[in-house]
C-alpha cells in the first residue's frame, strides 16, 4: 500500500517542476500520467491525491497500467480533468504525441513508481510515416484469410470436427417455401420459444417499419426487438460508433487509437499525420456499410472517405489492428456464444476453378437457415480482383482463397462457434464491456483477435464495435463449431426474471399524487441564462447529491453512487426503452397506442406533404376548427391549432413544411385548457398550465409594443427568455382573424390572443389543484406508451381540478424527455425540483443517506479584477448547488468561500483555476474555514 505521504510528496514535486516552466496558465494542457505499481489506493488515499491534483496547475489526468486501481480515482475527479487510460506505452506515446502537434500540450508529469515524478518532453515516434502512391494503397492487398496461422489451424480443426448439417431443421424447410428473411426467422425462434412456455404472445407491427413481440411475465410485459427491452441509454451509446470508443476507452477498454471528423480537410491531415495504416468508417452505419480497412495511402483514403460520407456526414478514422473478426453474444453479463466471422473463402481442390467452387460453396450455404439467402456473388469479390485472380484459375488442394476484403456474413463470410477455444481473458473482457453499458440486456461485442487461445493484451485484442440489436440466427445455426443449445430460451429465461432494469419492475403500486417538493426562488435564476437545459439540470441535481457523473457526449451522461450507475440519454434514463422514445416521437403512433389503452386522444389522420388538397377535403369530416402539425417534431414547432379557412390552412400547411415534417397529422382541435402533466413511475408529479401567448392592453401601447414590454419581462425568467414572442405571419392572421393589427391600441385590460399553440406562452405551476383522480389516468398514459421511466404529456382538459369523469378531456401527446425547465422554471407560480426528483427516485440512497459535504475557502491570484471574475463564479456556483460568497480582495486578488457536496467544492476549485476569458489565474491557495456560511452564494463586499 502507497502510504498517503509518498503520494502527496510525489504530487508536490511534480508541481514544483511544472512551476519552474513559467506556462501560462490560459494555453497551458499539462498531462499527468500515473503508473502506480502497488495495491489500489485506499479511499482515504484516493481523497488525499484527489485534494492534490485540483489544489494543483494540472489540467489532465491521465492513467496507465491496471484499470482496477484508478476506477475509483477518476470518478473522484471533477470531469473537466479525466483523462483516458492506457494499457501499453505504445498508446501513452501515441496520445502524448498527437496532443504536442496540435499544441496541447505544454509538460508531461510520469509518475513510473512511487516516489519518483520527472517533466519531461514528448518523445519522437519511429513509426513509418504514410506516404502518397498512387499505384498501392488500395487495402488490404495480399492479405490472408485468417491473419495467425495459429488462428487458422485452430478454425481448420473446428470444421474438421464440427461441420454442423441443419438440412433436416424444420426452421430451413419454412425458410425455402416461405421464402423469408433472417430477420424473420428471429421472430420465428422467439414465438416458438414463447409457445414452449405457455405464453400468449402478441407479434406488433410498429410504424417505424419493424416488428416486436410482447412476451408476459409475472409482473411485467418484456419487448423483443432482437434484444429484450432495449434501453435507449445502451442503444444511443452503441449506435454511435464514436461514442462507444469514448465510452469503452475511459473504462480502460482497449480500442483502436483514433478520432471522427465532420471535414476532410482536418481527417486528410490526421491520416497523413499516423504511423500506421488507417480504417475509415461511417460514426452510424451499421452492418460493415462504408468501411474501408489498411488504407495507407492518400489516394486510398480519399476514395475511402467519400465512399462512408454517403452513409453519414461524421466519419471515423482510426488505426487498423490486424486481426481476425469474433463477436461474442453476451446476455445479463454471461456469454452465450463467440462467433468468428470469416470472410468469403474458397478451399482448393486442386481440380475444380474458383467459379465452380464458389457455387459449391453456395449450395452448401442454402442448407444453412441462418445463409440460405446469402450467396456469394460475383461482382462482390473485390479481394480476389485485388489479388488479380481469375474466376476460371484451379486453386491448389487445401488452399485458402479469400473472395472478399470485409468479413460479414451477407457477403458471404461463415461464422464459426469458437467458444470452446477462445482464452477465458477474452471471455471476461466481453463480460466486463457489457457492465460498462448502462441499461443493456443483450450485446454483440466484436473484438479483432490475434491468438484466439491466447490472454486478452495490447498486441493480441481491440474492441472494433458493439451491437444492441444483434441477429440471433447466426448464433443459433452457426456453420461450424458447437450448436448453442437453448440460447433464445436464455433471452426469455432472463427477461422473466426482471433482473434487467425496465420501468414496469422499478415502479410498482397504486397510481397516486406525490408532488415534486417545492424549491426556493430568487434573483439566481439569471445565472443559469440561456445555456440551461434539461442535461444541465440534472448535473445541477447530481451535484447536489454528490453523484460521481462522467459526461461522454453532449448528450449521455452516466451517474455513479457506490457501484450503482444510471446513464441517461439526454432527459431519459436507462430503464426507458428505446421503443417508448420512438413511439412518442411518433404522433399516429402515439394515438394509436393511447387508444387501444382507451385514452381519448383527438380524432386524426396522417398525410404525406404532397398530399396537401387530399388533408383539406378530410378536414370536412373533423369540424371547423383542426390542427396540423408535423408527425414527428417536438417543443411545437410547425403546430398550428384552430384553424377555421382555407388560407389558414395553406399557411398551416407550409408551417409545417418548413419545420422539417416529412409527413402531417390533421386532426380535430380540442377545445379546453392545456396542461402539462409529469409521471414518474405510478406517481402523478407536477401539473403545469400552458397558456398560448398573449399580451393584455394598458389603453396606451399598441399589440406590437405591448410584446416588446412583455418580452423584457420574460427575458429574466430562463425558460421564457429562450422563446421570446415573434410577430410572425401566423400571429398576424391570427390577429387579422379577429380584425386586430400589430398597430391597434387595445382597451386597458383587453386580453389579446397572439397564438392558440401553448408551446411559447406562460407556463403557470397548478400542481396543489390537481384532482386525484387524474392520477389513475397519468398512469395509464405512461404505461401505453411501453412503460418508460416518466413521461410528461400534453393534457386538454376544461379544468385540471374538476373530475374527470365531469367533463371532457383528451391527451394529444406524450414526451418520454419532457423539458424539466417547464417546472423549475413557471412564469408562475412556485418551482418544482424534477431533475432532482428523477435521480432520488433513481438512487433512492440519496434520500436517505447524509450527503458528504466540504467546506473550502479560495484565494486566486493574478489578473482576477475587473475581469468580470466574481460574477463568473457566482454563476457557476449557482450551477453547482453551493453556498458562500465571492468578493474582491484589497490586495488585486479574489476571495471565495464554497460550501456543498464534496463533488460540487472540487469542481468550483477546478473552475478558479481556469478562470473567464479575460482573467489570468497565476495561482489558487486553500484554506480552511471555521465561520459563518449564508444560506445561499452571494458576491459579497470587497474585503479588508
Amino acid at each position: 500500500m502507497i502510504p498517503s505521504s509518498t503520494v502527496s510528496a510525489t504530487i508536490q514535486k511534480a508541481i514544483r517542476k511544472l512551476a519552474l516552466l513559467h506556462v501560462p496558465p490560459e494555453r497551458a494542457r499539462i498531462l499527468l500520467l500515473a503508473h502506480i505499481d502497488a495495491a489500489p489506493l485506499s479511499p482515504a488515499e484516493q481523497a488525499v491525491l484527489v485534494e492534490l491534483i485540483v489544489a494543483s496547475s494540472i489540467s489532465m489526468v491521465a492513467t496507465y497500467g491496471n484499470y482496477v486501481q484508478f476506477e475509483n480515482l477518476r470518478r473522484l475527479l471533477p470531469q473537466l480533468l479525466v483523462g483516458p487510460h492506457f494499457h501499453s506505452g505504445q498508446a501513452v506515446e501515441q496520445c502524448v504525441e498527437m496532443l504536442r502537434r496540435t499544441d496541447e500540450i505544454v509538460a508531461v508529469v510520469m509518475m513510473k513508481q512511487p516516489g519518483v515524478s520527472a517533466v519531461s518532453a514528448p518523445v519522437q515516434s519511429s513509426l513509418p510515416v504514410a506516404r502518397s502512391d498512387p499505384e498501392k494503397g488500395r487495402g488490404a492487398e495480399g492479405r490472408p484469410v485468417f491473419v495467425s496461422t495459429a488462428n487458422q489451424a485452430l478454425i481448420q480443426a473446428v470444421r474438421a470436427t464440427r461441420e454442423n448439417d441443419f438440412t433436416s431443421s424444420p426452421y430451413l424447410q419454412k425458410m425455402q417455401t416461405d421464402r423469408l428473411t433472417r430477420s424473420a426467422l428471429n421472430w420465428r425462434l422467439f414465438q416458438d420459444a414463447a409457445k414452449k412456455r405457455n405464453r400468449k404472445i402478441r407479434v406488433e407491427k410498429v410504424e417505424s417499419g419493424k416488428t416486436v413481440i410482447m412476451y408476459p411475465c409475472r409482473h411485467h410485459e418484456v419487448i423483443f426487438d432482437h434484444s429484450p427491452d432495449l434501453s435507449v441509454v445502451a442503444a444511443r451509446i452503441v449506435e454511435d460508433k464514436a461514442l462507444t470508443k469514448e465510452v469503452l476507452s475511459r473504462n480502460g477498454i482497449l480500442v483502436p487509437t483514433g478520432a471522427a471528423f465532420d471535414n476532410g480537410v482536418r481527417a486528410k491531415k490526421y491520416f497523413l499525420n499516423r504511423r500506421v495504416p488507417q480504417v475509415v468508417k461511417p460514426v452510424g452505419s451499421a452492418r460493415g456499410r462504408g468501411v474501408a480497412i489498411n488504407i495507407t495511402s492518400d489516394v486510398a483514403f480519399d476514395q475511402a472517405w467519400a465512399r462512408a460520407r454517403r452513409f453519414g456526414k461524421e466519419v471515423i478514422v482510426e488505426d487498423f489492428f490486424d486481426g481476425d473478426l469474433v463477436r461474442i453474444m453476451v446476455l445479463g453479463g454471461r456469454v452465450l456464444s463467440a462467433l468468428c466471422i470469416t470472410p468469403a473463402y474458397v478451399e482448393g481442390d486442386g481440380v475444380s476453378t474458383i467459379a465452380a467452387l464458389i457455387e459449391q460453396k453456395n449450395r452448401l450455404r442454402q442448407s444453412n437457415p441462418a445463409t440460405w439467402d446469402t450467396w456469394i456473388r460475383h461482382a462482390k469479390l473485390d479481394q480476389l480482383r485485388r489479388d488479380g485472380r481469375s474466376l476460371q484459375e484451379i486453386s491448389a488442394v487445401g488452399s485458402l482463397v479469400r473472395l472478399t476484403v470485409r468479413p460479414v456474413v451477407d457477403a458471404g463470410g461463415d461464422v464459426i462457434n469458437i467458444i470452446d477455444k477462445l482464452h477465458r481473458s477474452i471471455c471476461e473482457l466481453a463480460a466486463r464491456i457489457f457492465r460498462i453499458i448502462p441499461g443493456a440486456t443483450l450485446l454483440g461485442i466484436d473484438l479483432l483477435i490475434n491468438d484466439f487461445s491466447a490472454a486478452v493484451g495490447p498486441e493480441n485484442v481491440r474492441v472494433l464495435g458493439l451491437h444492441a440489436l444483434p441477429v440471433l440466427s447466426t448464433s443459433v445455426f452457426p456453420a461450424a463449431g458447437p450448436v448453442p443449445a437453448g440460447l433464445i430460451d436464455a433471452l426469455f429465461i432472463y427477461a422473466g426474471q426482471g433482473r434487467h432494469e425496465t420501468a414496469g419492475v422499478r415502479h410498482a403500486g397504486q397510481p397516486e399524487i406525490g408532488l415534486i417538493p417545492i424549491i426556493h426562488r430568487s434573483q439566481a435564476e439569471e445565472c443559469f441564462g440561456l445555456k440551461i437545459g434539461t442535461r444541465e439540470l440534472l448535473m445541477r441535481a447530481a451535484m447536489a447529491r454528490n453523484l460521481q457523473m462522467e459526461r461522454f457526449s453532449k448528450n449521455v451522461i452516466i451517474y455513479h453512487r457506490d457501484g450503482k450507475q444510471v446513464g441517461f440519454n439526454m432527459g431519459m434514463p436507462s430503464c426507458t426503452r428505446l421503443l417508448a422514445r420512438c413511439a412518442s416521437n411518433h404522433k399516429a403512433w402515439t394515438k394509436r397506442l393511447l387508444r387501444e389503452q382507451g385514452i381519448p386522444t383527438p380524432e386524426g389522420r396522417e398525410f404525406a406533404t404532397n398530399a396537401m388538397h387530399d388533408a383539406w377535403k378530410y378536414t370536412a369530416e373533423l369540424g371547423s376548427s383542426i390542427v396540423v402539425k408535423p408527425v414527428y417534431g417536438k417543443g411545437g414547432k410547425g403546430v398550428t391549432t384552430r384553424i377555421a379557412s382555407h388560407t389558414h390552412f395553406i399557411m398551416a400547411w407550409e408551417v409545417a413544411v418548413q419545420a422539417g415534417a416529412h409527413s402531417i397529422m390533421v386532426e380535430k382541435c380540442q377545445h379546453g385548457h392545456d396542461y402539462r402533466v409529469i409521471v414518474i413511475g405510478n406517481r402523478l408529479c407536477a401539473v403545469t398550465q400552458r397558456v398560448p401567448a398573449h399580451v393584455v392592453g394598458d389603453g396606451e401601447h399598441t399589440i406590437e409594443q405591448l410584446i416588446a414590454i412583455k418580452n423584457e419581462q420574460r427575458r429574466t425568467n430562463p425558460l421564457d427568455a429562450m422563446r421570446l414572442i415573434e410577430l410572425t405571419p401566423m400571429i398576424r392572421c391570427n390577429l387579422a382573424e379577429v380584425g386586430v393589427y400589430p398597430d391597434t391600441v387595445p382597451l386597458y385590460g383587453q386580453r389579446v390572443s397572439l397564438h392558440f399553440v401553448a408551446n411559447g406562452g406562460d407556463n403557470h405551476d397548478v400542481s396543489d389543484q390537481v384532482h386525484p383522480q387524474f392520477a389513475k389516468i397519468a398512469v395509464r398514459v405512461r404505461q401505453a406508451i411501453y412503460n418508460p421511466f416518466h413521461v410528461g404529456f400534453d393534457l386538454i382538459a376544461e379544468d385540471i381540478a374538476k373530475s374527470p369523469d365531469e367533463q371532457s378531456w383528451s391527451v394529444i401527446e406524450v414526451n418520454t424527455s419532457p423539458d424539466l425547465r417547464m417546472q423549475h422554471f413557471p412564469t408562475y407560480g412556485p418551482a418544482r425540483d424534477l431533475a432532482g426528483a428523477l435521480l432520488d427516485e433513481l438512487f433512492p440512497e440519496t434520500c436517505r443517506a447524509e450527503i458528504p459535504r466540504k467546506v473550502q475557502r479560495v484565494e486566486i491570484v493574478g489578473h482576477v479584477q475587473g475581469v468580470g471574475f466574481r460574477r463568473w463564479v457566482w454563476k457557476r456556483a449557482h450551477f453547482c448547488a453551493v453556498q458562500g460568497w465571492v468578493r474582491n480582495r484589497s490586495d488585486g486578488q479574489v476571495e471565495a468561500l464554497f460550501s456543498g457536496s464534496v463533488m460540487a467544492v472540487n469542481q468550483m476549485i477546478v473552475w478558479c483555476r481556469q478562470g473567464p476569458t479575460a482573467a489570468k489565474v497565476k495561482q489558487v491557495l486553500l484554506f480552511e474555514w471555521g465561520g459563518e456560511i449564508p444560506a445561499d452564494f452571494q458576491i459579497a463586499d470587497q474585503a479588508c
